[in-house]
């Protein structure tokens, strides 16, 4: 109707980074990811499976957990926080961090740890009071429908990605996600 020259795909995409820049200079952008271990970092479930047998290699499927940690490393470059919620053995996981040469993130790339059997939300809850941070500036990233149902419910205020049926694409979700994106990054993000 408005007989513009160019495909509803070229607007559709401009119409998303101008989305991204507004939310960004509104100030309602994320500052942490809260992120899952067994299915989000690695395949496997590390207390089943064991520290030797999670996927987290070069070829398929551990690679598609190494572009996702690569990922997230990005969204640490851009000044996001990332922390780690997990229904797991804390010494089983401490291990897979201390030695799994694989494992792209570090310990000191997380801001905050909880890795117990405790509900989600309330970890989510204890983290944002740990850095002191509104739970409206949270998103929350976890391959159980389960666990991200009860986030939504009990913490509406938390930004819970939706997990797609294709794994490969969470690295694109989480590099292009609107609340995920900075404009600049201030000394503080650093």
């Amino acid at each position: 109707i408005a007989r513009i020259p160019y495909s509803n795909f070229l607007i559709e995409d401009f119409a998303e980074q101008i989305l991204k820049y507004e939310i960004c200079k509104s100030g309602i952008a994320n500052k942490v990811i809260v992120v899952d271990l067994d299915g989000v970092l690695w395949g496997g479930v590390v207390g089943d499976d064991g520290v030797d047998a999670i996927q987290l290699d070069y070829d398929f499927p551990g690679n598609i957990y190494l572009q996702i940690q690569t990922a997230i490393k990005t969204l640490l470059q851009r000044g996001i926080l990332v922390a780690i919620c997990s229904k797991n053995n804390e010494s089983i996981v401490n291990e897979v961090f201390k030695n799994n040469t694989n494992l792209l993130l570090n310990k000191n790339d997380i801001v905050s740890w909880r890795v117990n059997w405790d509900n989600k939300a309330k970890n989510i809850k204890e983290i944002a009071k740990e850095l002191s941070l509104d739970l409206s500036s949270f998103c929350f990233l976890d391959d159980s429908p389960y666990e991200r149902d009860l986030v939504k419910k009990q913490l509406p205020q938390v930004n819970v990605i939706d997990w797609p049926n294709d794994i490969s694409l969470v690295p694109e979700i989480l590099l292009n996600h609107p609340k995920l994106q900075t404009i600049q990054i201030t000394n503080e993000d650093e």
